[in-house]
């Protein structure tokens, strides 16, 4: 292990080799425990943290089956990067875009003892409401006053005339 990845590993209170903790881990604290800060950076191993004190630079790419560390990795490299250079990574232009609520809590709440609290998080779908009323749908008109010649033609065609008098609304 490097000096620099050394003294990262330190600075975020990572112990290699044990991921023991002192207390009582799955025994119904639950909410209580969201009061005090998350310490899970000792259970990252030593793959994950190599990943995570990579230069902020190159390209990560994180696979693995649920719950095999693939956010921890990405927040705690978010915070590194962040940490290594604030004037560069301003929490101002960081963003996590995760796949639904549920992690977009957990994140949240996981980012906050890595300093990095402020950072927005969104789900893909609050991203996609965002961009498009950002700018997409703004630019198209919702209402046309003038219809085009195909839809005025299928109006005026008598099987629809004689539908819309009928009321069936088919």
């Amino acid at each position: 292990m490097s000096d620099r990845t050394r003294a990262l590993a330190l600075s975020l209170g990572w112990r290699q080799g044990t991921a023991a903790r002192p207390g009582a881990l799955g025994v119904g604290v639950g909410a209580g425990a969201s009061e005090g800060t998350l310490d899970i950076t000792a259970m990252l191993d030593a793959e994950q943290f190599a990943a995570i004190s990579a230069p902020p630079e190159e390209p990560l790419l994180v696979l693995g089956s649920a719950g095999s560390g693939k956010t921890t990795v990405a927040l705690h490299r978010l915070a590194t990067s962040r940490l290594a250079n604030p004037k560069r990574y301003p929490l101002t232009r960081m963003s996590v875009v995760v796949p639904e609520q549920g992690l977009a809590r957990l994140s949240r709440r996981l980012l906050q003892p890595l300093g990095v609290g402020k950072t927005q998080v969104n789900t893909l779908d609050d991203l996609g409401a965002r961009s498009r009323s950002a700018g997409f749908w703004r630019s198209i008109p919702r209402v046309c006053m003038d219809a085009p010649a195909l839809v005025s033609g299928l109006k005026r065609h008598p099987p629809s005339t004689m539908l819309c008098a009928s009321g069936s609304g088919v």
